[in-house]
């Protein structure tokens, strides 16, 4: 599997070779195609084995006493630290070349790591427009919108320099201050 994923991050879907993994493993291509039925089988696997690997569980909010600013930081920064994962950014990456071929796979990237914590985010928002805390008027639209501030959209997928822990926070904060002052928050 290492093997496999090396093979597709490097050269993406189309231009990856079972060949080469075959060479590499020392592993025959018929008992790959055995296994894993196709190339894309083995993709897939490649894939669901690494969003596994990288999931990381919910934090709760709901509960949360804190400024929605200090609640908001935190969990913006966690967002974009998860996301900065350099075997995160390189399954974006491979996702995102393949996802004509394969996008129930680049669905599930986002919505279990690009959209992390989604809704608890999302239920949060809504308690705090519920209070009168923030003027939200659809929840998880809003939590969407933060989320993809929290980790900057695609800069990283874009860009190879991947932002230190003090740029982490910096960013962050910089992200939170902006997002609440849309939504009238403190």
């Amino acid at each position: 599997m290492e093997a496999a994923s090396a093979e597709f991050v490097a050269h993406g879907y189309r231009h990856a070779s079972v060949d080469a993994i075959s060479k590499q493993t020392g592993i025959g291509k018929t008992t790959i195609y055995r296994h894993f039925g196709d190339k894309a089988g083995l993709y897939r696997s490649v894939v669901l084995g690494a969003v596994e690997s990288l999931q990381e569980p919910p934090v709760e909010l709901i509960g949360d006493r804190r400024k929605p600013a200090l609640v908001l930081r935190d969990i913006g920064l966690r967002a974009l630290s998860l996301f900065l994962r350099p075997e995160s950014i390189a399954l974006h990456r491979m996702v995102i070349e393949a996802a004509p071929l394969f996008p129930d796979l680049a669905r599930l990237v986002r919505e279990r790591l690009t959209e992390w914590n989604l809704e608890a985010v999302t239920g949060y928002f809504s308690k705090l427009a519920t209070e009168g805390v923030l003027a939200v008027e659809n929840p998880e639209w809003t939590a969407r919108q933060f989320l993809g501030l929290a980790t900057h959209g695609n800069r990283f997928l874009l860009d190879p320099a991947l932002a230190d822990a003090g740029e982490r926070k910096r960013m962050t904060e910089e992200t939170v201050r902006l997002f609440l002052s849309g939504v009238g928050g403190d």
